[in-house]
């Protein structure tokens, strides 16, 4: 018998834009930083970080003969990723795009297109072109300006002013490059914009900052901790810095997790040997770990300061995601409904290697504790268990013979709503961690 724990009404639910976010799944980070070296000495030489000469000189430098952004976006779509998030200033303050500011390290002052080249602008047309979502990220330190985490200036009496110019970067970026799915405030962001994505982006995921309506999971490495539950405490949502460690199945804040994580072992592109691609089997292990476990799967390319992802990269992220449609593209059979039992019939005693479940999570998180099981004949067999099921679970097992899979509810906040459970017969399953290892 189900035990049913009262007070469903209290949970909290995702807004419909969250909703829809957490359907993509896989999403591509983009770091491309059109210096390579020049940066360790922008970094270390801080007289160089207002010297307007200094900057138009470094943009200057910058030709990017072979800038490809429909490639960049081709490796999204070899992913099976729906969006894209662009790094479009990072903190040494290089602006991708054509600012109508009086701002000196920025594309205007580059060779590329005779000053006229606006990467933010090329990336929003690959991805129409290729029907990719475009997110952004726009952290609010720019050492540039002297400006720190959060985009807190050293000086205090310029904070104003710096206040001004990042909101008309951010400004710009909301209007001119057609809608925006998400937007990274790394670090957090302690310049007040609410009233610059309520206008222009309300449906937005935000990252970090007092405006977040998603999460970092909490590390660099492309995995959840199991349970990953997506609510949390309001006080934790409104901090700006919660992550999965504020993970709460009670919190009355719905704010789901993201997994990022480098491709190599570096987000930008460096030629260092030692700067290793990570292999197949560890990038289908982030797989289990993050949308397996219901969040959702950030990971960077770093293309080449000219402009291009390197071949061995491209091919690397296609087949990443040709492993996982060949997993999980074909079910044997699906399902769904609500109650204590949600049964498959697989139609014959067949082998069944992994079960995946999604719940209705537009009433809340309700399931507690689970199990799944297979029918072999005569009778019903623990296949699999787990507390949190939410967006996603991925449940593997060794292969076993039967005729029936089912959803068996041990604890829900009322009654268990499944959107879907599907069986499949992948023929491999994970080594060296479990469906419910917390880390």
């Amino acid at each position: 018998m189900m035990e049913i724990l009262e007070n469903e009404w209290a949970l909290a639910r995702p807004s419909r834009a969250q909703y829809e976010w957490q359907d993509y799944e896989l999403g591509m980070f983009i770091h491309w930083m059109p210096y390579y070296g020049k940066e360790i000495e922008f970094l270390d030489n801080p007289e160089y970080r207002r010297d307007e000469e200094w900057q138009k000189a470094a943009a200057y430098e910058l030709k990017m003969s072979k800038m490809d952004t429909d490639q960049w976006v081709r490796s999204a779509v070899d992913l099976g990723a729906k969006y894209v998030v662009f790094v479009a200033k990072h903190n040494k303050g290089f602006i991708r795009w054509q600012t109508d500011t009086n701002y000196f390290l920025s594309m205007k002052y580059s060779q590329y297109k005779h000053g006229q080249g606006d990467i933010v602008m090329e990336l929003s047309e690959s991805c129409k072109k290729y029907g990719i979502k475009l997110g952004i990220y726009m952290c609010g330190d720019t050492l540039a300006c002297e400006a720190r985490q959060g985009g807190i200036t050293s000086n205090p009496d310029e904070q104003e002013w710096y206040t001004n110019l990042y909101r008309q970067w951010l400004t710009e970026i909301l209007t001119r490059y057609g809608s925006i799915c998400e937007i990274w405030f790394d670090s957090s962001l302690k310049i007040d914009v609410r009233d610059l994505i309520g206008k222009y982006a309300p449906n937005a995921m935000v990252f970090q900052s007092p405006n977040a309506t998603i999460r970092w999971v909490g590390n660099e490495e492309g995995w959840a901790y199991y349970p990953a539950w997506n609510g949390v405490k309001r006080y934790d949502a409104i901090s700006g810095i919660s992550t999965q460690y504020h993970s709460d199945p009670d919190g009355d804040v719905w704010m789901p997790l993201e997994c990022d994580v480098p491709i190599r072992d570096n987000w930008v592109w460096d030629p260092n040997p030692k700067n290793k691609l990570r292999t197949v089997d560890e990038l289908m292990e982030m797989y289990y770990k993050s949308v397996g476990r219901g969040t959702t799967l950030l990971i960077n390319q770093g293309p080449h300061p000219e402009g291009y992802i390197i071949d061995e990269d491209f091919n690397r992220m296609k087949e990443f995601g040709d492993e996982i449609r060949r997993r999980f593209d074909n079910p044997i059979a699906e399902s769904s409904g609500e109650g204590e039992f949600v049964e498959v019939d697989l139609g014959k005693i067949q082998p069944v290697d992994h079960v995946v479940t999604m719940e209705d999570t537009r009433l809340g998180e309700r399931i507690r504790k689970y199990v799944i099981e297979g029918f072999d004949g005569e009778k019903w067999i623990q296949l699999a268990n787990g507390s949190s099921v939410g967006h996603k679970k991925i449940d593997f097992f060794p292969a076993a013979n039967v005729s029936k899979v089912r959803f068996r509810g041990l604890v829900s906040v009322g009654q268990p709503v499944i959107r879907s459970i599907k069986a499949y017969n992948v023929g491999t399953i994970p080594q060296g961690f479990t469906n419910n290892d917390e880390q």
